[in-house]
């Protein structure tokens, strides 16, 4: 693997033979056989010039120890420790990098309790790998496109891969089995290419790493795909995650487990990174990952799901007095299908181009004046609001539309109000802040030529992002195709209660330097 000995370092080499398919050439542990699948059997165990990459050495040989049948891994680590202490490799065998098989790998049946995964407690991050936003029982896996501080890199998505699994029937079972249908891979095989994600952590931090894995194809049995997991830049999983070997899954039958590994570490840094790369053997030489929970120990009690008070009513244009909150100071207003206007004190940014900084949105589609001409009124208001109404951004269905706003205060009072006008359809859509449900089957549609839908919930903030989902899947609506045509996120001035008659009381009889302490 063009990795350099060191002078005066002693090295362990591991070689194993045996299964065709499955064999391997360890450095210091690492794995560095460019193939699986070697042409012939092992004749003779070569040093230095020998197999197709001779490379002339002058290193002693310390001693060399054959076995008549592959061992165990145990068994593997067993002899590494022995050499390692007989011949002095400093270090802890299998804390090192290249010595690493740390973390579980276990199956899952689904998202309920006792059904193999941790989804209760203070999640920094849960996200949907390739897929839309979705509530799985009490946790929100987002799409990772809205998800502040991740990132995940790979070639490739499929958003329904293959065939969707089976975990049960409860409404979380369900939720789940659209998270594994999806998801993120990287191909190629030559250099082989990684799935390489970074998630913003804190320094000091406990955290708990899930990562999900289905072999979606289901004629495929153990030996499929088997992949590496290195995290913080330390090797985890050596060619040992197989998900169909992890769930027992024989080739053709039905998906009814997946696969998780689990790991937990106390972050070093600000920046936690994991990295899954495929093994060079197997059917399967591409890297692939359904979904991924970071949950942080350290703090348990957290939550930074925002709740607040919902309503839904009509509006017939945007002057004073005709439905829409357009007065304030606004963080964000964005028109999500059509160029800038300005209604009152709101400017509308325009969202023809990439939305306004703080913004992501996510959505499949855009109608070019969906609903023109709108008609609210003459004055100069209501015509600047038919311009922010007459375009939409749409999803088809099961995929929602996504907002994430970034740079809330924490602490601080907000309004959003979501804007719908319909054109065509009998449409309603759920909606979901911070994957709680809100917005129960709400109407976008149609009011007539001269009323139009908003959505507004009021809310403290508990963190500096808000998640936005608008889901139509489920409605009993004949349109199942979310929409969305504008909105806003007022700051609210936030209220501060009126002192009680007792506080007042102790006020007055405090001296004066704590009084103007207490002012």
């Amino acid at each position: 693997g063009g990795v350099p000995a060191t002078d005066f370092v002693p090295v362990i080499g591991e070689g194993l033979g045996g299964n065709p398919a499955n064999s391997r050439y360890y450095i210091n542990g690492a794995n560095r056989a460019n193939t699986g699948t070697p042409n012939g059997s092992p004749g003779r165990l070569g040093f230095g010039a020998s197999g197709a990459f001779a490379e002339l050495s002058n290193a002693d040989i310390g001693e060399v120890i054959v076995y008549d049948r592959v061992l165990t891994k145990s068994e593997r680590h067993d002899v590494g420790r022995y050499l390692q202490n007989k011949w002095g490799i400093p270090g802890n065998y299998l804390d090192s990098s290249t010595f690493a098989n740390h973390g579980t790998m276990s199956a899952f049946s689904g998202a309920d309790a006792g059904e193999g995964l941790d989804l209760d407690g203070n999640f920094v991050y849960a996200v949907n790998a390739g897929g839309p936003s979705i509530a799985v029982g009490s946790q929100f896996f987002t799409n990772e496109n809205v998800t502040a501080g991740f990132s995940l890199s790979s070639n490739n998505i499929l958003p329904a891969w293959a065939t969707i699994p089976e975990y049960g029937a409860s409404p979380a079972d369900d939720a789940l089995e659209s998270v594994m249908h999806a998801i993120r891979w990287s191909g190629g095989a030559n250099p082989i290419n990684n799935i390489s994600i970074d998630m913003d952590v804190t320094p000091g931090d406990t955290y708990k790493l899930q990562l999900l894995f289905s072999e979606n194809i289901n004629s495929l049995g153990p030996g499929s795909r088997i992949m590496d997991i290195s995290v913080n830049g330390r090797q985890q999983v050596d060619q040992f995650l197989d998900a169909n070997a992890i769930t027992g899954h024989n080739a053709n039958d039905p998906l009814v487990q997946g696969a998780v590994f689990t790991y937990e570490f106390t972050a070093n840094a600000s920046l936690a990174t994991v990295v899954i790369e495929a093994a060079h053997f197997g059917n399967d030489s591409n890297p692939a990952l359904n979904a991924l929970t970071l949950e942080n120990l350290s703090q348990p009690g957290g939550s930074s799901i925002a709740t607040g008070t919902a309503t839904i009513g009509n509006f017939s244009g945007g002057d004073v007095g005709e439905g829409l909150d357009l007065d304030g100071n606004f963080l964000y207003a964005v028109n999500v299908g059509g160029e800038e206007t300005t209604v009152r004190d709101v400017t509308f940014a325009d969202n023809v181009g990439p939305p306004p900084a703080g913004v992501v949105i996510t959505a499949q589609n855009h109608a070019n004046n969906w609903y023109a001409p709108v008609n609210y009124g003459d004055s100069a208001d209501d015509n600047a609001l038919e311009v922010a109404m007459a375009d939409i951004r749409w999803s088809g269905r099961p995929n929602n539309i996504e907002v994430f706003l970034q740079d809330l205060t924490p602490g601080q009072d907000y309004k959003l109000q979501l804007l719908f006008d319909e054109a065509c359809c009998d449409r309603g859509v759920d909606i979901f802040i911070d994957g709680q449900l809100v917005g129960d089957n709400i109407p976008t549609g149609p009011g007539g030529d001269a009323l139009g839908w908003v959505f507004t919930f009021e809310f403290n903030a508990p963190d500096s992002g808000l998640n936005i989902a608008i889901d139509a899947r489920d409605t009993p609506f004949a349109d199942h195709n979310p929409i969305l045509n504008a909105f806003t996120l007022e700051i609210v001035p936030n209220v501060i209660p009126e002192p009680t008659s007792a506080a007042l009381l102790l006020l007055t009889l405090a001296p004066a330097a704590l009084r103007r302490r207490l002012h």
